[in-house]
């Protein structure tokens, strides 16, 4: 009885895009992670680096959040305020492929459009808490070189990083 071998099976079965057009995330991750070869399959690539996208989303909001929560205890305490430093998440930003920073790019920008949104709706108590997102999330882009992008953003097309549960449900 010949062997089977399994590298030319998984290669086979992991170039049929079709098949693993509706993969949720887990599943992609756990399949990239048993076979090598599934990263060869454009579907489960995509769902990795959507998932990607939206860590470094949630990882530079949780930094503008503890800049702006923790800015009034810095202003009791006298202490100056911090800066924003982005170096170790630029760093680790850059190692990654562009669908991710497109992604990415797509998120903060629609994010800063949903915070200037938030601010121009807001009672006159609640502006300054807008105006300082507003603040915090134009800098990253500015940072990020991603304000050029945002001057001329307009939603044309349905982007991939969409999803029931993203912000595009906001955008006006």
């Amino acid at each position: 009885m010949a062997e089977i071998n399994f590298s030319l099976l998984s290669e086979v079965i992991f170039t049929n895009d079709k098949a693993f057009k509706d993969i949720d995330t887990p599943t992609a991750k756990m399949l990239k992670c048993v076979s090598k070869n599934a990263s060869l399959n454009k579907n489960i690539q995509m769902k990795i680096d959507v998932c990607k996208a939206r860590y470094y989303f949630n990882k530079i909001t949780d930094i503008i959040n503890s800049v702006i929560l923790n800015k009034e205890f810095f202003k009791r305490q006298h202490i100056g305020i911090p800066k924003i430093n982005l170096t170790d998440f630029i760093t680790e930003f850059d190692k990654e492929n562009e669908v991710v920073k497109d992604g990415f790019r797509e998120l903060i920008v629609i994010q800063y459009k949903l915070s200037l949104h938030y601010y121009t709706k807001a009672r006159d108590y609640e502006m300054d808490d807008y105006l300082e997102d507003c603040v915090q999330y134009k800098k990253v882009l500015q940072t990020l070189g991603y304000y050029d992008y945002y001057k001329n953003y307009v939603v044309s097309k349905p982007h991939f990083i969409m999803s029931p549960e993203n912000l595009y449900e906001y955008i006006l």
